[in-house]
């Protein structure tokens, strides 16, 4: 899987596990802290091993795999901020359906 854009692949070698959960978390944690701080992940870049992104493509990249293992629930992502549209492209989330009215 690749971020929005492609550019980030932070899911994509052959690291052992333990390190790539270390990845995934850190990411994860910076995101949230973007978040928490006021500031836009879209605007922060990050340097890879596979090139930039940014912090919200590398959070959309590892966040269905790290949510899956730590069994965490689309609300909570939603209490801590993580925006709508984020969740849907990470995959944690389904888009919103049709509205009936």
């Amino acid at each position: 899987m690749t971020g929005r854009h492609g550019r980030c692949r932070l899911g994509q070698d052959r690291r052992p596990p333990a390190r790539l959960c270390a990845e995934q978390a850190a990411v994860v944690q910076a995101y949230l802290e973007a978040l928490d701080a006021g500031d836009d992940p879209r605007r922060i870049v990050l340097v890879t091993a596979t090139g930039r992104c940014t912090l919200e493509d590398a959070f959309v990249d590892v966040g269905a795999d790290y949510a899956r293992r730590r069994r965490i629930s689309t609300e909570a992502w939603e209490a801590v901020g993580v925006p709508p549209y984020v969740l849907v492209a990470a995959r944690i989330s389904a888009p919103p359906g049709p509205t009936s009215g």
